[in-house]
């Protein structure tokens, strides 16, 4: 898985005061273009990097847990989620977005709240626990979602040096905190699920992640040494972004995650499970482009801003070209052989993924499509077009999922999740259209190919005597 007026300032501390700011590889000497290819390159390592490990930790776990440990980790995640998204006022969109970004005064005053809202969620989610556990009638649920709030507690320590990276581009040490902190939680999952297997086991690694993810960020990464701190001319400023921002990731979370929480009331654990593995497969490359999208598209836009519209959005079409091409291969090739990938990596009892995997691969193609133009929209600040299409999807997913899964089981339940992006996606064709950043023909050329490289995959599987990737499940 991927943001309200005050007057006069308040003196921060002496320590921001005296904060140097960090000169990224001198951004004002260097173009965007130049910016954006070397973030390009980090953001590949660092997404193959991060596959690795959870490929490797997905491979290991799910021989050491049983498939109900991640049904009940994926409800806690996605209630945990939840209240991230619906007290998301804007930190990283406001830091990356701001002319004062890089001023310590508006980094201090930004991980000021950062560190409030994560204790605030914490004391949140455990208040959430015991509720939460009689609806579901899942009683370790009491327990576990202020486990996972406690990860959730010391991720808002972690530096602003973060976002100040993503802002100019810089991603190489940001990328080796993301790993490290990645390789440190598989190593205590991997020990501690060999010695006492159960749930804590991924929800120490879920702490371990967050501990090394604060530390290094404040050792490795260079840029300003945070501390508390409030200035009312930034608290102005993020709150003028963070009204929408928290609009749009309340609707957001609604969104996403309302496929996962009504199937958590029609299937039992196990199957639930099941359908976790293949979501962790499926996210993988969603992280990828918002990966892309939060390291390259939306800062280069956004210094791009002021353009006319016609001229941003020929240099956004430009650059997304090469771009989609990658993607509508990738998703061909996780559509036509998702199932072999499933089949290699997990035993038996996961089974049921290798044909749930392909059919929600073909469900990233109209999340790709909006994610990699949607960010006009965002660095133009028009940010009401992405909670539009969140109702919508919460529509679709709320009265399509039961009814497909009365009429069609599992298998109608997975095409209406697979095709659940198609009304995000509409609303951001109209936001562009509105304000002159429209590129449907290059959507319609980049479909073609994908349908194109799609149909030949298939044939060939075919001819070969393969069947189809989504046997056992149509």
């Amino acid at each position: 898985m991927s943001n309200t007026a005050l007057p006069v300032s308040v003196e921060t501390t002496a320590v921001a005061e005296a904060a140097p700011v960090v000169d990224y590889a001198s951004p004002a000497k260097t173009t965007v273009k130049q910016l954006a290819k070397r973030a390009a390159v980090w953001a590949f390592v660092g997404y193959a990097g991060s596959v690795g490990l959870r490929l490797v930790s997905n491979m290991v776990l799910t021989r050491l847990l049983f498939p109900s440990a991640f049904a009940l980790m994926g409800l806690a995640q996605i209630f945990i989620s939840g209240l991230q998204m619906l007290t998301d006022v804007g930190v990283q969109t406001g830091i990356i977005q701001s002319k004062h970004g890089d001023d310590p005064k508006y980094l201090n005053t930004a991980w000021t709240v950062q560190v409030v809202r994560g204790l605030v969620l914490c004391f949140i989610a455990a208040a959430l626990g015991w509720p939460i556990s009689l609806l579901y009638k899942e009683p370790s649920l009491t327990w576990l979602l202020p486990a996972v709030g406690v990860a959730i507690a010391v991720m808002g320590w972690k530096s602003t040096n973060m976002i100040s990276a993503r802002r100019n581009m810089n991603i190489g040490r940001v990328t080796l905190v993301e790993l490290l902190a990645r390789l440190a939680a598989l190593v205590v999952m991997v020990i501690w699920g060999w010695y006492r297997p159960s749930v804590m086991t991924l929800v120490g690694g879920a702490i371990v992640h967050a501990i090394i993810t604060v530390i290094f960020s404040h050792t490795i990464l260079p840029g300003i040494r945070n501390w508390f701190a409030w200035d009312r001319a930034a608290a102005a400023d993020l709150a003028s972004l963070g009204k929408w921002v928290v609009v749009s990731t309340a609707l957001t979370f609604a969104a996403n995650q309302s496929d996962r929480l009504i199937l958590g009331k029609l299937l039992n654990l196990d199957v639930l499970g099941v359908l976790m593995v293949a979501y962790t497969l499926y996210s993988m490359p969603r992280e990828l482009v918002m990966t892309i999208s939060g390291s390259i598209i939306l800062p280069a836009a956004s210094r791009k801003a002021d353009l006319p519209r016609h001229e941003l959005r020929e240099k956004m079409l430009r650059n997304r070209r090469p771009v989609l091409l990658a993607l509508a291969l990738m998703v061909a090739l996780l559509a036509v052989g998702g199932d072999w990938a499933v089949r290699i990596l997990y035993d038996k009892r996961y089974a049921a993924a290798a044909w749930i995997f392909p059919v929600l691969a073909l469900g990233l193609w109209p999340r790709f499509l909006d994610i990699t133009m949607h960010d006009a929209l965002t660095a133009i600040r028009k940010l009401h077009y992405n909670p539009a299409g969140s109702v919508l999807r919460i529509v679709v997913i709320g009265t399509g999922l039961p009814i497909a899964f009365h009429y069609f089981g599992l298998a109608g339940a997975v095409v209406v999740i697979a095709l659940g992006d198609v009304p995000n996606y509409l609303a951001g064709v109209y936001g562009l259209k509105r304000h002159g950043l429209l590129g449907i023909s290059q959507d319609l050329l980049a479909s073609g190919l994908l349908l194109g490289v799609l149909a030949a995959g298939l044939a060939v599987r075919m001819a070969l005597g393969l069947g189809t990737p989504f046997a056992g499940g149509f």
